[in-house]
């Protein structure tokens, strides 16, 4: 509800007045008054004196659903009985005046009065600071029709309310049979409030409400007053009170005069609006039904003293009219219209005397033949005009379902009712009717879920379904600009969506999920997405490596396999010589178990010694497959390594492996310092009130902490680049410093093998000396 709606801050009751509450009709609401406003013109039904109560605890504001010179009407919540009410309050201006303001409260006493099905019930009266204020019955309209009118600013609003004057200006005229049932019903409440010594005198179409299956409401007593009673105070002589076309021609000269005819007029202004759809005051009448001309006449009479004397007798003639429209047969038809050529042939004849053709119709209900123009058939009794008026109805309402209007096929489907028929094929027409009614109630149903469900979605990020839903809702709905927005930025909600999902599977250990996310998104999507295309093809590169290692893993057992399955396969054949294609196949075995030093000859010669194969068996296979007998007497009893080499190389290798370990460590907490040192940079940036620092810094801390990819920032932010340029600068020492480490760790390894190799070599152990040499080789990569 927009802030002009909203109920402006009126003066309250006078300084020195003590306010009273009154409780009015069935409600239990009480509400507060005051009895000055009332003392002398407007009685306290019964005199009741209880404790009142806040408005606005009582009722909850929920949007201005009309106003008019004098007053304003609101859409309130009852807020203990959960029902919707129409609350009227009087405008700034006539809040003001004294006299305006003595007549709304004697509107609502004088509806208050009146208990009529077709007459709005009044619930509660009162007076808060805000001002007096009257709540009523709430008369809810029938859906609108598409684009049509809407009350907005509430969740689960009823629909609007439905005036006579609109009915009529958007769905066009009543039939007579319609505009007298409508009349009738009007009539009879009016004829009811007289019985009772109330006159409306502001009888209009505008004040006609019709509730959802068509019945009719008398609103806005504002000019109501007791019959006989004396408006000095209210209305005084010569003062107009007209709706002009509606109020009768003696209230435009001195409304203070004018009594119960004067309403008799306005229901005639009434039911000449339903059948023409024009004011009154442009009355003709050749425009008027011959049925219902003299009734209608007398009632618009400007000499009230020619009018219907009370609403009572304008309701008994507008009875009899009724009554002979219903029972009264046609007079019989001598002539017949030709179709054709427009030849007018007596009843007499069947063909045309001019075109010769067939002058008969089939009888919609039954399928005998009739003449032309009979209104009722001869066989079946049906009426034949009102089966066309049904099936162009019927037309009307697959017409608007196809074009998907389906408030208006809702509206024109009540139009049905009152058809009686005759046959089972009146009663498949009516069923028809009511099953395009019900269809197009269904897809109503169906469009207001779909708002509800649309905001779900997107708030669920279901962007998809938010999707088809928006375009199932235009489709029912005809509006191709609803959501326009929200459907225009689903793309690009689905790639921020999937990319953080595709993500979170890849850090999770999915990568065939997350592939299976950038694929769909790069062919359905976004097909030159970078982020996509640039987390794919990371997820590939992983899924190789994967791959490789996996093969790796296979190629080292199979060789650790190999190597164990050689020391079993010898020791089986033994004493015998081993196969010369087996000998051939384990001749690389051989020569790693013959050769192996350090731990892992150790560990070579235990297994060999455990699977019963000594080394002379080992070596006698090289001798099987053509290696002399020196070579195998050397492999034989060559020595071993001696055990200050082996503890040279066990401690270098746990000192390079120290080393390593250092460096991964350093290489493990860089990002996070790399994080520190960008939230540190963004802070001092905020503080120094260097907002494109600032934002550089934190948009580079979400980057490198969402993918963890080094990446040169290339911006307008120094602060940014020396940050980096540092941090290039702190991983190149920590790779310098683990070189110069390992460096420094192999030169004295070195030192210490050359005293080895000297003192063996002065010692004559040549194999010691040449296990030395072997390791210093390795090392040193030369000789």
């Amino acid at each position: 509800m927009e802030a002009s709606d909203h109920i402006r801050n009126l003066p309250g009751a006078p300084d020195g007045h003590a306010g009273g509450t009154v409780r009015i009709a069935d409600d239990h609401s009480t509400v507060r008054i005051n009895p000055d406003n009332v003392a002398g013109d407007v009685p306290m039904p019964g005199g009741v004196q209880q404790p009142g109560a806040d408005f606005h605890s009582l009722y909850a504001i929920q949007a201005k659903v009309g106003g008019g010179g004098m007053g304003v009407v609101y859409l309130a919540k009852d807020l203990r009985l959960g029902r919707f009410v129409a609350v009227k309050r009087l405008n700034a201006a006539a809040n003001c005046d004294g006299a305006l303001r003595r007549r709304f409260l004697k509107e609502a006493h004088a509806v208050a009065a009146l208990n009529h099905i077709h007459i709005v019930h009044v619930y509660a009266l009162g007076e808060d600071a805000e001002g007096p204020y009257i709540v009523m019955e709430y008369v809810e309209g029938p859906a609108p029709t598409s684009g049509g009118r809407r009350i907005e600013g509430t969740a689960h609003a009823p629909n609007p309310p439905l005036s006579l004057e609109t009915q009529v200006e958007e769905n066009g005229q009543y039939t007579l049979n319609e505009a007298l049932e409508l009349v009738v019903k009007i009539t009879k409440a009016v004829a009811y409030a007289h019985s009772c010594g109330v006159i409306h005198r502001d009888l209009k179409p505008s004040n006609i409400l019709l509730d959802a299956a068509g019945e009719p409401k008398i609103i806005d007593f504002g000019l109501a007053r007791k019959a006989g009673e004396q408006e000095s105070r209210l209305t005084g002589p010569g003062e107009k009170l007209l709706s002009i076309g509606y109020g009768a021609p003696e209230q435009e000269t001195d409304a203070s005069v004018s009594d119960e005819r004067a309403d008799v007029y306005g229901l005639g202004g009434i039911l000449f609006f339903a059948i023409t759809g024009q004011n009154p005051r442009y009355f003709r009448e050749q425009d008027i039904p011959v049925t219902i001309l003299e009734p209608l006449v007398k009632a618009l009479a400007t000499d009230r003293e020619q009018r219907w004397p009370t609403a009572q007798a304008f309701l008994e003639a507008l009875l009899a009219v009724q009554s002979r429209t219903r029972v009264e047969q046609p007079p019989a038809k001598t002539t017949w219209r030709c179709k054709w050529c427009d030849t007018i042939n007596p009843v007499t004849i069947r063909f045309c005397s001019e075109c010769g053709w067939d002058g008969v119709e089939q009888c919609p209900e039954c399928g005998s033949e009739n003449v032309v123009g009979m209104q009722f058939c001869g066989k079946c009794g049906a009426d034949v005009r009102v089966y066309e008026s049904m099936k162009a109805l019927l037309a009307k309402i697959q017409a608007a379902n196809a074009s998907e209007e389906y408030e208006k096929a809702v509206s024109l489907a009540t139009h049905a009712h009152g058809f009686d028929p005759a046959g089972p094929a009146g009663r498949a027409l009516l069923q028809e009717m009511r099953a395009q009614s019900d269809h197009a109630k269904r897809q109503i149903a169906r469009r207001e879920q779909l708002k509800e469900l649309i905001p779900m979605e997107l708030k669920a990020e279901n962007y998809e379904r938010a999707r088809s839903f928006i375009e199932e809702y235009r489709r029912l709905s005809g509006n191709n600009v609803f959501y326009s927005s929200e459907y225009d930025r689903i793309p690009d909600h689905i790639v921020r969506r999937d990319l953080k999902r595709a993500f979170r599977a890849y850090r999770d250990g999915e990568a065939e999920h997350a592939l299976e996310i950038c694929d769909s998104i790069l062919a359905n999507v976004s097909p030159q997405n970078p982020e996509f295309m640039s987390l794919r093809s990371r997820i590939v590169a992983r899924r190789f490596a994967r791959s490789s290692f996996r093969a790796f893993l296979l190629v080292l057992l199979a060789a650790l396999a190999y190597v164990a399955s050689f020391p079993p396969v010898v020791s089986a054949f033994s004493p015998r010589p081993v196969p010369r294609v087996l000998a051939l196949a384990y001749g690389p075995a051989r020569r790693l178990y013959l050769s192996a030093g350090g731990r892992l000859g150790g560990v070579l010669d235990a297994y060999a010694v455990k699977c019963r194969c000594p080394r002379a068996d080992i070596a006698a296979v090289g001798v099987a497959v053509g290696h002399d007998a020196a070579e195998a007497s050397e492999a034989a009893g060559e020595a071993v390594e001696p055990q200050a080499l082996t503890d040279l190389l066990s401690q270098h290798a746990a000192d390079m492996a120290k080393i390593e370990a250092d460096y991964r460590k350093l290489l493990d907490a860089w990002p996070a310092l790399y994080i520190a040192d960008l939230e540190k940079l963004s802070n001092e940036r905020r503080l120094a009130g260097d907002f494109s620092g600032y934002n550089a810094a934190v948009e580079e801390q979400d980057r490198y902490d969402t993918t963890r990819e080094w990446r040169r920032y290339e911006g307008a932010s120094p602060y940014l680049a020396e940050l980096q340029r540092h941090h290039v600068e702190l991983t190149t020492k920590y790779r310098k410093d683990r070189d110069a480490a390992v460096a420094a760790l192999n030169g004295r390894t070195v030192t210490t093998m050359q005293n080895l190799l000297s003192k063996f070599t002065r010692e004559n152990d040549i194999a010691a000396a040449r296990a030395v040499n072997n390791e210093l080789i390795k090392l040193t990569g030369a000789p």
